[in-house]
């Protein structure tokens, strides 16, 4: 089965609150280019999404071996003109619509560029939505967008507190301001610069237990994802 490459774009992403399960709905955007075929034994197989600014390429399932999320990345990136912190991703971006209340920058860095130039890294964290408990589920749907069989769920847990429930080892909910070509540490007059919001699971802990069936038998799906 085949999922279609939809134009949907991550902005329409709503924020909700469960149970202090913060849950933002990205619909309609497709899965990380692959095939992945079962095995014999019908294994579980792990599933790789990657969305960049609201798109991803489409994903082909072979066979019907249960899915599980073994890493899924969702990444915005917006340029700004001049320094402006972190506003214009909060502003006007796919994660635009998350609560952003109590962000704060944690970490300043600086490289050589290698051209006699600095590149500047600001690190921000402690956002709400960054802090709470986070779920991802993705559901896949056939060309009429009915679900076929059940969403595959993955418990991002808590920040900063493992606990034996959640479903994967990395756990990244981080924003980045970047300057390019700083003249010099501490003076970026001139420098061109993006933002950058990086939301991150990877490396399954319990893939038998959240594996689930998607059907291929069916016609082709695109995905949707709730994180």
């Amino acid at each position: 089965m085949k999922t279609s490459n939809t134009t949907s774009r991550l902005r329409r992403v709503k924020s909700c609150l469960f149970a202090a399960a913060v849950c933002a709905f990205i619909i309609g955007a497709s899965a990380h280019q692959a095939q992945l075929a079962g095995s014999a034994s019908g294994a579980p197989v792990g599933l790789s999404l990657f969305f960049r600014d609201g798109a991803a390429a489409p994903i082909t399932l072979v066979g019907d071996a249960p899915r599980y999320l073994q890493e899924i990345d969702i990444v915005a990136t917006v340029a700004t003109q001049g320094d402006q912190g972190i506003g214009p991703l909060i502003e006007n971006s796919e994660l635009a619509s998350l609560d952003w209340s109590g962000v704060n920058m944690v970490e300043e860095d600086w490289r050589a560029a290698g051209d006699g130039t600095f590149i500047r890294q600001r690190f921000y964290r402690n956002a709400r939505w960054m802090e709470k408990p986070s779920l991802f589920l993705v559901t896949a749907t056939d060309d009429r967008g009915r679900p076929v069989g059940p969403p595959v769920v993955a418990n991002a847990g808590k920040d900063d507190m493992l606990k034996s429930s959640d479903d994967g080892f990395v756990r990244r909910f981080v924003v980045r301001q970047v300057a390019f070509g700083c003249p010099s540490q501490s003076d970026c007059a001139g420098a061109t610069f993006m933002v950058q919001g990086l939301v991150q699971l990877r490396d399954a802990l319990n893939p038998e237990q959240s594996a689930r069936t998607i059907s291929t038998s069916q016609s082709p799906t695109p995905l949707q994802t709730c994180t």
